[in-house]
């Protein structure tokens, strides 16, 4: 009998857990028109600063943390200031992998700011890789029915919208790979390895790939079953 096998996870990055997006007085400020500061804190400019020099030097998690104490300390009200450290910050963030907080940070950028192109695309992409984390979750908790909803849900997204966002193309390739997945996992190995094939001639192929489909070849031809 072939062994159970691992499903794989293609740029598949864990959620990571924080603490509060923004302090109250700071989400009812977004909730009204953008107004004129009074002048920033030290403190607000030197975690400003700060933060970017986390970001160029790779230290996301932290530069999250120093927007945040910047915002902190703002003057209270949402001018040119917040909202250029809401940017770095959600961009902080999905570089980080936090994709809830990506998602959360560029759709309060879009409410204030109007809805800028940028905004929603890093938005819609940020809420795609969570379908795509959660997915993979389920697919190995065994649940691969709900596991295909949310693949196929990100995959919907992602395809509606024009995106110019770096991971885009490569996301898009981690999903349709683990839909295929989904179907190994379901044992319709007809349907997988037509997915698998389907996805060769898109995104090309790779050692992995190439044994995943022999296997599932072999299983179509009534050949012998296999073992890792």
């Amino acid at each position: 009998m072939r062994k159970k096998r691992n499903i794989r996870k293609r740029r598949e990055s864990g959620l990571r857990k924080r603490g509060g997006l923004l302090s109250a007085a700071l989400l009812v400020s977004l909730s009204v028109l953008l107004l004129s500061g009074c002048g920033e804190s030290r403190e607000a400019k030197e975690a400003r600063l700060q933060g970017i020099a986390q970001m160029e030097a790779g230290q996301y998690e932290d530069a999250v943390a120093s927007f945040e104490t910047a915002l902190k300390h703002g003057d209270g009200v949402v001018d040119e200031f917040e909202l250029d450290i809401l940017k770095y910050r959600g961009e902080a963030e999905y570089l980080l992998g936090d994709y809830e907080a990506a998602a959360y940070t560029y759709g309060i950028l879009a409410e204030v700011d109007g809805a800028k192109r940028e905004y929603l695309e890093y938005k819609n992409s940020a809420e795609v890789q969570v379908k795509n984390q959660q997915g993979v979750r389920l697919l190995e908790e065994e649940k691969p029915e709900e596991a295909l909803a949310l693949f196929e849900e990100g995959l919907a997204l992602l395809q509606k919208t024009d995106s110019n966002v770096a991971a885009a193309d490569s996301l898009e390739a981690a999903i349709t790979y683990n839909i295929g997945a989904v179907y190994e996992a379901q044992g319709d190995f007809a349907k997988a390895l037509d997915h698998f094939r389907s996805y060769v001639s898109v995104y090309g192929s790779a050692p992995e790939l190439e044994k995943e489909i022999a296997f599932l070849e072999s299983r179509q031809n009534g050949g012998e079953e296999w073992q890792n």
